[in-house]
């Protein structure tokens, strides 16, 4: 069963209740939402100046895009239900609250792994003539991430059965089932991390092997390296999220640190 806040949160909260992250939680999301958009129109952009057709890597791109709106209109919407305010006294609504937070992060976990499969599509098409040990890891990497998306959106949805418990109290009659969902959190961020750096590094070795000079293969490696932004911005949300109580009901709404970044 979700743990309910404690009195000293809730003395907390009503002294602090003018708190107010509102502003800032929608201006990051709409910009790195912006942010996303121009770059993906870009791309699009730039295939059709040059004359080459879109591939695997753009469609899923794009797909990536779509997800990621989903996520931010829904927590656009956890705004009216209280985000970035203290839940009490402003969250009244918590069946509303908990469902929509509970969809933004489905499209948020489908999101990652459309990223993910898109620059590993990109990575075939531009070493697409490589023989050896590359492309079976492509598809390897690729399986891996399809396969451990499943489980993550379950956990994710399913982090307490009934799922309704999440916002209200069932009765001693009923009995509920929840996971350790910190440990959930912990597990898959330490995954999609893992993951981010791997796909990072897979084509040094293939643009070491090439042949062009050492001040050409480096550039080219530390353009592919750029990535590693996203994976500090990964660590830092999960150190911030491991922090969090398991419940919306636990205590404070406070901006989640997930944007479209």
């Amino acid at each position: 069963m979700p743990t309910p806040p404690s009195h000293e949160d809730i003395a907390y909260m009503l002294a602090h209740e003018d708190d107010d992250r509102r502003l800032w939680f929608i201006g990051v999301n709409a910009a790195c939402l912006g942010v996303a958009y121009v770059a993906i129109g870009l791309r699009f952009l730039c295939r059709y100046r040059v004359g080459t057709k879109a591939g695997w890597d753009d469609w899923l791109i794009m797909i990536a895009g779509f997800l990621v709106t989903g996520h931010v209109a829904c927590l656009f919407q956890t705004v009216k239900f209280g985000m970035g305010r203290h839940a009490v006294p402003h969250v009244t609504d918590i069946k509303g609250f908990a469902l929509t937070a509970l969809i933004a992060q489905t499209f948020y976990n489908l999101a990652i792994p459309a990223v993910k499969l898109s620059i590993l599509s990109l990575y075939s098409r531009i070493f697409h003539r490589t023989t050896g040990w590359f492309t079976p890891t492509l598809y390897v990497t690729a399986l891996f991430v399809f396969l451990y998306t499943i489980p993550q959106c379950f956990a994710y949805i399913f982090q307490c059965v009934p799922i309704e418990s999440l916002w209200r109290d069932l009765g001693p009659g009923m009995k509920v089932y929840c996971i350790n969902f910190k440990a959930v959190i912990i597990v898959f961020g330490i995954i999609n991390i893992v993951t981010d750096w791997w796909i990072l590094a897979l084509p040094i070795p293939v643009v070491l092997g090439l042949r062009m000079e050492k001040r050409t293969k480096w550039s080219l490696c530390a353009l592919f390296l750029l990535g590693g932004f996203v994976c500090v911005i990964s660590i830092i949300r999960l150190l911030l999220r491991s922090r969090w109580r398991r419940s919306i009901q636990a205590g404070t709404t406070h901006p989640s640190p997930q944007s479209p970044l």
